[in-house]
């Protein structure tokens, strides 16, 4: 399951059952009887239907909203869902701060490290840097160290001498990725000439190029 950052919403949708939601609230306020209160509005935008239900009024022993609810918090969304309840992205935190950088540090960087895209293809399609090789995580995950080197092209001086900088979306893969590649590469590389951008692409749209776009 995913949030609607990361798969998306339609626009229209979005648009229609607000504008249903901010005449509700007209109506409240004039003081008139809401259509919806007690029941359940559903909209089939494929097939254009509309459908109005009745709910049940509360039961005195729901676990949730009863007289003695035994339920009295959320469960882990992040361990059945994937997501967190507010639909937020959950963030990762498995590298310290002194084990990577900023956006701006990358962008005045002297040396020019091997700058390493894990997003998935059709993120990396709407917008990267120029220098960025798209290798994403998922597809990481299961090279080793001669097709890592091979989709680089680059041989192990060169990946000594530059240093890789993993880049993603939000800096969540990247620390992972990092995390793997620091293993995947430890007679090969100094570990802390590995690193990611804190905060991701966002961070690089907020703090370097403002004209970089972003995405839902």
């Amino acid at each position: 399951m995913t949030n609607c950052s990361e798969s998306g919403v339609l626009g229209p949708v979005v648009g229609m059952i607000g504008s249903m939601q901010a005449l509700e609230i007209i109506k409240i306020a004039a003081g008139l009887k809401s259509c919806f209160s007690g029941r359940l509005f559903l909209f089939d935008g494929q097939r254009g239907e509309t459908r109005n239900v009745r709910l049940r009024s509360r039961r005195a022993d729901c676990a949730i909203c009863g007289k003695t609810p035994s339920v009295k918090e959320l469960s882990d969304c992040v361990m059945f869902c994937g997501v967190s309840a507010d639909g937020k992205t959950p963030r990762v935190n498995v590298l310290k701060e002194s084990e990577r950088i900023t956006a701006t540090e990358l962008a005045n960087s002297n040396v020019s490290p091997i700058l390493i895209d894990v997003r998935p293809k059709n993120q990396f399609e709407i917008a990267h840097l120029s220098e960025a090789i798209n290798i994403p995580f998922t597809d990481l995950k299961k090279m080793d160290v001669s097709q890592l080197l091979s989709s680089i092209n680059l041989n192990e001086d060169e990946l000594k001498q530059r240093g890789v900088c993993v880049l993603c979306r939000r800096g969540n893969d990247s620390q992972l990725a990092v995390v793997w590649l620091r293993e995947a590469l430890q007679h090969l590389c100094d570990p802390e000439r590995i690193v990611d951008v804190r905060g991701g692409y966002e961070a690089w749209a907020q703090h370097v190029d403002r004209s970089f776009p972003l995405y839902w």
